[in-house]
């Protein structure tokens, strides 16, 4: 990832609440969001999706999304893991 892509990436974290107002559709409560990350933390930080780079969560709303779509996609298949 270059310099510019990295300066990209950071300019669009967003703090979880953020997110999941855009989302409702998704994630219903702050309850059912707490419970897709707690469920899927470490495949979405792997995604780049989810960082603390300050001792706070934030959300990636793009790799998020795509994260979503995945494993939304593998629990459709029904492989939940």
């Amino acid at each position: 990832m270059s310099l510019a892509e990295v300066v990209e990436h950071v300019a669009r974290l967003v703090h979880p609440d953020t997110y999941r107002a855009e989302r409702a559709h998704l994630f219903p409560s702050a309850e059912s969001f707490a419970w897709f990350v707690r469920k899927n933390r470490t495949e979405l930080a792997q995604a780049g999706a989810l960082s603390k780079p300050n001792g706070r969560w934030l959300v990636q709303p793009e790799a998020f999304d795509h994260a979503v779509i995945v494993i939304g996609a593998r629990r459709a298949e029904g492989r939940n893991a």
